[in-house]
């Protein structure tokens, strides 16, 4: 028996025990390592299994397979013609697929992230007739940056499926602010509710000394780092770019890129082409996260586009110092100069300038790290996330007239 096939076996024994509670199927495209993925994960560890059954239909590619795994009570359900790339036959093939399983497991909300599942995602529910339909826009796919046809055509396309959809999740109030501009969808469709991180995987004590020579850093170096997909989105070249002039000013400076992603070989490239490649290192993916944040003294994102973005999220809750790009949800987090410093999308020049900032003064880093510790800590709690969205399962649930609305016991109406 192959591995996914086993896996599919073991969650259907699991969730036996489990058939009078909420059917809830959450839809992803993959589980490649990425914020949507993390917080989508999140929830599913989390949402309670004495009033939830938990699914969760996605392509067996990614490399947070195994996590998916390893989620107790959780039925995984594979579609690998699921991909990300947009090709009319086999998107038809892989939505008749979601509509079957869909259909099959009789489901009482359907809950889809990011853009390709929640397009799939969405028609295949509503057809399959499931009560409840939950979308998270984990980032706006109609962003600037985009082909202005594409974008046209995205917009166009996700205010259809807004008018089947009973709750859109935005993760940030601007992003939210944004979809009305744009009018996505009437204002009582949305709701916000923050990516939650679990603060306890960051209260971690390194040793600083010992982590640094791990990685290879036997100096007094400073540690300016990002993590992220190396992908157009992060334009983490960005960052190379920026490079040559902080090494005039500073020599004493190590880069590290976490992450992996397409753009791995040009950033190389570039590296080299620039003469600085004796001064970074790229980590790949890494399951040591939190201890490598604790070891930077500067956390750089220089992102195009984004939702909420998570690394970031749990930079400041590691009490790091952040340069950060101003688009879309990210000044709702950065307070320029106050829990970290903003600087225009591919402004080389203020992201160098930004870093050597933080990097001179040792008392502001340490003051705008402290800041933005708080700030996350206050607002961007996984229990809080969850507790969020479980209070608008039961409000939609309610309105439908799934669960009686005086009984604190859940009764779903199964199909």
């Amino acid at each position: 028996m192959n591995y996914r096939n086993e896996t599919v076996e073991a969650h259907l024994l699991t969730n036996l025990q489990n058939e009078n509670g909420i059917r809830v199927l959450h839809i992803i495209t993959n589980l490649s390592v990425g914020g949507a993925q993390d917080n989508m994960l999140a929830t599913l560890e989390r949402l309670q299994r004495k009033k939830y059954d938990v699914g969760l239909l996605t392509s067996s590619e990614g490399e947070w397979l195994q996590r998916a795994n390893n989620v107790k009570n959780l039925k995984l359900i594979f579609v690998d013609s699921f991909t990300r790339v947009i090709h009319p036959v086999k998107d038809l093939l892989t939505l008749c697929k979601v509509y079957s399983r869909i259909k099959e497991g009789g489901y009482d909300i359907v809950h889809t992230h990011s853009s390709k599942a929640g397009v799939l995602g969405r028609i295949a529910a509503r057809l399959a007739g499931v009560p409840i339909l939950v979308h998270t826009h984990h980032g706006l796919n109609f962003h600037d940056y985009l082909n202005p046809v594409l974008r046209f055509v995205f917009l166009k396309l996700e205010r259809v499926l807004s008018n089947i959809s009973d709750k859109l999740i935005m993760v940030t109030l601007l992003n939210l602010q944004k979809a009305l501009e744009v009018k996505l969808a009437s204002k009582e469709k949305f709701v916000n509710i923050y990516n939650g991180i679990d603060f306890g995987n960051f209260d971690v004590i390194v040793d600083s000394k010992a982590k640094r020579k791990a990685i290879g850093v036997l100096g007094n170096e400073k540690i300016v780092g990002t993590v992220g997909r190396l992908c157009p989105q992060k334009a983490p070249q960005d960052l190379i770019a920026a490079i040559p002039k902080i090494l005039k000013v500073r020599k004493d400076v190590l880069f590290l890129f976490i992450g992996d992603g397409e753009l791995l070989s040009p950033m190389q490239a570039l590296s080299k082409r620039l003469g600085v490649e004796s001064h970074v290192r790229f980590l790949g993916n890494r399951d040591d996260v939190p201890e490598l944040l604790q070891i930077m003294d500067v956390f750089v994102l220089t992102s195009l586009w984004e939702g909420m973005p998570r690394s970031l999220t749990e930079a400041m809750y590691c009490a790091r110092p952040v340069v950060a790009t101003s688009v879309d949800g990210t000044p709702e987090l950065v307070q320029h100069n106050e829990t970290g410093i903003l600087v225009p999308p591919r402004d080389i020049e203020a992201i160098s300038n930004s870093i050597l900032t933080l990097l001179n003064d040792e008392a502001k880093a340490k003051q705008m790290g402290a800041a933005a510790k708080r700030r996350v800590a206050k607002e961007f709690s996984i229990d809080k996330m969850i507790s969020d969205i479980e209070q608008l399962y039961d409000e939609l649930l309610k309105q439908k007239r799934l669960i009686h609305p005086n009984h604190s016991q859940v009764h779903a109406k199964k199909t």
